[in-house]
Formats: structure tokens, sequence, C-alpha cells
């Protein structure tokens, strides 16, 4: 369970400038995921057993956030910017990316490079097809980042020959901006297991590219989604449909999800005690 979660008076979240109408597509693909309908609840969603809790994109703390969800000092909140300390699986969910492209996910070792030097991608996975669960794959079934600190990562690669990285910090990426929203999914196999699952949603708009796939004039952060959990594997089934305390069902996103609509506004803030940092 989380510690203290309070609601800042501003701040820490990318402005997706969300409507009622996405927001029900987004909670669409947590109940892929996770079965029962999510509702909107303050901090994010929840289908009455399982909560999904957005993390701040931004703050003061430079701090990463422990992956598999152990507890840490008191002291500043942690964003989604950087990740630590633990064995790791990973999926691709659901995918709503543009025809021209396709991606694959991993991630950026470290906080920052070293000045002078580039940090090198480290692919986890490819992602194939288009939708949601059972009609997107890829997978990694486990990552040991023991230790390690890094960046979630996704690489673009378009049909014209071209690339681009994209990773949770704002700064390494071309036009500065942030292209993930993370959300922490709490109510899963209670008393089973300890640990964290995350759910990674991604945007691939960039205002530096002409390419046929920045023709869209939003962020709809569902262009690519990917579930994390550690340690492991924990209450994942790799091959289908997520298992949590609400069952999990394999549904195709609504064609809603497909409409060119922000995403995530209005959800509300919380702050991610650095409960879940590393020490």
């Amino acid at each position: 369970m989380l510690g203290a979660l309070a609601v800042p008076a501003r701040g820490g979240f990318t402005d997706a400038a969300g409507t009622a109408k996405v927001r029900s597509d987004q909670a669409a693909i947590l109940g892929s995921l996770y079965g029962g309908t999510f509702k909107a609840d303050n901090q994010g969603y929840t289908n009455g057993t399982i909560r999904a809790l957005r993390v701040e994109d931004f703050n003061a703390s430079n701090a990463p956030l422990s992956v598999s969800g152990l507890p840490g000092p008191a002291g500043p909140v942690s964003s989604d910017r950087f990740f630590s300390n633990g064995d790791f699986s990973a999926r691709a969910v659901a995918s709503n990316r543009q025809n021209d492209v396709s991606y694959s996910f991993g991630l950026l070792p470290g906080t920052k490079d070293i000045a002078g030097e580039t940090a090198s991608y480290t692919k986890l996975f490819d992602v194939t097809g288009r939708g949601g669960v059972g009609d997107v794959a890829g997978d990694v079934s486990q990552s040991d980042r023991s230790g390690q600190s890094w960046r979630w990562a996704v690489q673009a690669n378009y049909a014209d020959g071209s690339a681009a990285t994209y990773t949770s910090r704002a700064e390494d990426n071309a036009d500065g901006k942030d292209h993930f929203a993370t959300y922490l999914i709490e109510g899963l196999n209670k008393g089973s297991s300890s640990g964290a699952t995350w759910a990674l949603f991604f945007e691939d708009m960039d205002s530096t590219r002409a390419a046929a796939s920045q023709s869209k004039r939003v962020s709809d952060f569902d262009d690519l989604v990917v579930e994390v959990r550690s340690p492991a594997g924990k209450g994942a089934d790799l091959s289908g449909s997520a298992t949590g305390s609400a069952g999990g069902v394999a549904v195709p996103l609504p064609p809603a999800v497909y409409s060119g609509a922000a995403l995530l506004a209005g959800i509300g803030a919380i702050r991610l005690r650095r409960r879940f940092a590393s020490a």
C-alpha cells in the first residue's frame, strides 16, 4: 500500500488537456487489463478493487523510484523520470500507433548522460500489432537491474528510414517534452505477493518531426501502453491477459481510443512519497 498521499496545489504533471470521453477510453484500456469497469476516482481510476494512481511527471526530486516498490527513507517526492534497483517483467498491452511507424521498448541506463557522451539505448523487445490486449505483442520475461538506475525509452522507427528515441526524462527528447504518463497499480493479488505494477502510457507526437505520423494535433498518450511488474512476473501472465484480484479479460480497445483526442487531464494529482524511492 502507498504511504501518505497528498493532493498538491499545483503541478508536477504534463498537461494533456483531456476530456471525459478520452478518460473513458483510458479506463477501457485499464479494464481490458484488470477486468471490471474502471471509473475516474480522484487520483486516477478504480474498478472497486484495483486502483490506478497517476505518478508525477516532474518535481524537485531527482531520486529514482524503486521499480519493485521497496520502501525508502521519508523525503522529497519522486517523479516517473527515473526508476531503479530491481528485476522486472514488461509487456506491451496496447498501441494506437500510426501506420508509418513501429516501436521497440527499452531503457537508457543512468539518470542522465555523462558530459560529452550519449547513453546507449538498450532494447528489451520489439512491439508488433496495433490495438489492445490480444492484438499487440512484445515482452521481456525478466530483466535484472539490481543496483542500477535507468530511464524508460521507446524507439520509434519510421517508414522513411529515420528513427527517434524518447525517454521518460524530458530533457533527453529532441522536443524537450515529456512523452510518458505513468500509473502505479494498486490492489493486485492482495496478500499473495509484494512488489509493484506500473502502467506506462507513451506519446510519440514530436514537433521536431514532419513525418506523417506527426500529423495529429493532440497528445493522446496511447501510442504505446506497457505494463511493468517487479519482481519479475509477479501476478502477470505474459502470454495473455493480466491476473489480478478482479480477474483479467482480453478484450479489444473501443473505437473511441483511436480518436485524436487528448488523454489524462483532470485526473488529479498525487505525490508518491519516497517510500517507493530507492534508498
